[in-house]
């Protein structure tokens, strides 16, 4: 899916500070990051375009990056606890990134239903959550609040 040698263009819509680092890293290595739905958070990162619409941040783009969850009701992106915008439907995500043409798009504990519209239209899923090595390395920073709480 990916040539190391090449540079993408990527999409970030909601989630939380994981994000933030997804989008420094990638701009690190040369890739074009936009932002929409991070609220405050979208400010720390230097050099990612913040955009004031998702089809303004999707458009051109060949990677959609969606959170872990990527949504709370199965129905709505999951966005930064600071925003006060209107619910995002993951089916029209996936809506415009076939309008303009994304190769993929990159969750965590993405709904079937999703996933299902996503492949009949030519996009490929990825979900990170399904991974065993990243479940456990998620779970170790969850693990050691809870040793912190209970010391």
């Amino acid at each position: 899916m990916i040539d190391d040698n090449r540079k993408y263009n990527f999409t970030i819509l909601g989630g939380d500070r994981r994000q933030t680092i997804v989008a420094e890293r990638l701009i690190e290595k040369g890739h074009t990051v936009k932002l929409f739905g991070l609220g405050s958070l979208a400010a720390t990162i230097s050099g990612a375009e913040i955009c004031t619409t998702p089809e303004k941040a999707i458009s051109g783009s060949n990677f959609v990056l969606l959170p872990l969850p990527v949504s709370k009701d199965k129905i709505n992106l999951s966005f930064a606890s600071d925003q006060s915008i209107t619910p995002i439907s993951l089916t029209s995500i996936v809506e415009l990134a076939v309008k303009y043409g994304a190769k993929a798009i990159i969750g965590g504990i993405i709904p079937h239903e999703i996933e299902r519209i996503a492949e009949i239209n030519g996009i490929e899923i990825c979900d990170f959550y399904l991974d065993d090595k990243f479940q456990c390395l998620n779970a170790l920073p969850s693990a050691e609040g809870a040793l912190m709480i209970a010391m």
